[in-house]
């Protein structure tokens, strides 16, 4: 293996993570990750983000997270830019500022990001950061929920009435239809994606 190569240090942080071949070893990972990271590869950056989120394998810095976290959402790195929106959001490692939170969230939710979507839908339910559009909200939450985001769902079965105050537009319910995401992804579970950002913070 070239190690030299950034694509092959995000796969050696990710098999020092997964304990692969060995026990687990996060000061491993997070080493590897830096490696690729400082080459510019956006999934690396966002996993190097969540590593000083969480404090694994590293101190836990929430500055230096949103550090890594911008420069993959630089790069249209989902998770990352729903990271970053949900940081300004709640002014966690930067200064708050609901106008950027809304815009990064967007960004991942457009790619499909069903954590940035649920969040969205809460941000246009409360005005925060954005005009209050209860019918963005539900379109969002619904979107959310069709992915088998549980939380958007727990929204929408909160408000099964909620079409009363949207002129019309209709929330079916489909708790029952659609498999449950993972939870507590902040508990350290891995779910495995193709492009290798397997790691997600609700």
């Amino acid at each position: 293996m070239n190690t030299d190569n950034k694509y092959s240090q995000f796969e050696l942080g990710c098999s020092y993570h997964k304990g692969e071949g060995g026990a687990k070893d996060d000061e491993k990972a997070v080493y590897w990750w830096q490696k690729s990271a400082e080459q510019g590869y956006a999934p690396a950056e966002y996993l190097l983000g969540v590593c000083y989120y969480k404090g694994e394998g590293v101190a836990k810095d929430n500055e230096k997270a949103v550090y890594w976290w911008k420069k993959s959402a630089a790069q249209r790195y989902a998770q990352a830019e729903y990271m970053l929106g949900s940081c300004y959001c709640n002014g966690d490692g930067v200064a708050k500022d609901l106008k950027k939170g809304v815009y990064w969230l967007e960004k991942a939710a457009e790619q499909g990001d069903p954590h940035a979507q649920s969040q969205l839908g809460w941000c246009y339910s409360n005005g925060e950061g954005v005009g209050k559009d209860l019918k963005k909200a539900a379109y969002w939450w619904e979107k959310s929920a069709g992915q088998g985001y549980e939380n958007a769902f727990k929204v929408l079965d909160e408000n099964k009435t909620l079409d009363k105050d949207v002129h019309g537009f209709k929330i079916k319910p489909r708790m029952t239809s659609i498999v449950r995401c993972v939870k507590n992804w902040l508990l350290g579970k891995v779910e495995n994606t193709p492009d290798g950002g397997d790691m997600h913070i609700d």
